[in-house]
């Protein structure tokens, strides 16, 4: 009986630990939320300026980050004028077009 118990016991706390570990979210790379952050900058006017641990790419019109190893793309709703950057970047943004004023990596 006591085995049985056990037995049950164990199989209710794994059963426990499954369904709380699949309720935990991925952690989102950080070049996502960086990626975001600066496609809204760009869509602000103003000289924005922020430290990027990687690199920052305007192509096509889109925001590309890339941070230890993890690429994330994002749009903004100006037009982006094509270049890059990294470490401490500068984006100016008019409100109708954006640009990085850094020269490239």
């Amino acid at each position: 009986m006591r085995s049985l118990l056990l037995v049950l016991f164990t199989l209710g706390i794994v059963a426990l630990t499954v369904t709380v570990a699949s309720y935990i979210p991925e952690p989102v790379p950080p070049s996502d939320q960086v990626a975001r952050r600066i496609a809204e900058l760009a869509s602000k006017p103003g000289l924005h300026e922020l430290y990027v641990n990687g690199i920052v790419v305007f192509r096509n019109g889109r925001v590309i980050v890339e941070i230890s190893g993890y690429s994330a793309e994002a749009s903004a709703n100006v037009v982006l004028q094509d270049g890059a950057a990294s470490g401490l970047i500068a984006v100016y943004s008019d409100g109708r077009s954006a640009k990085l004023l850094n020269p490239p990596p």
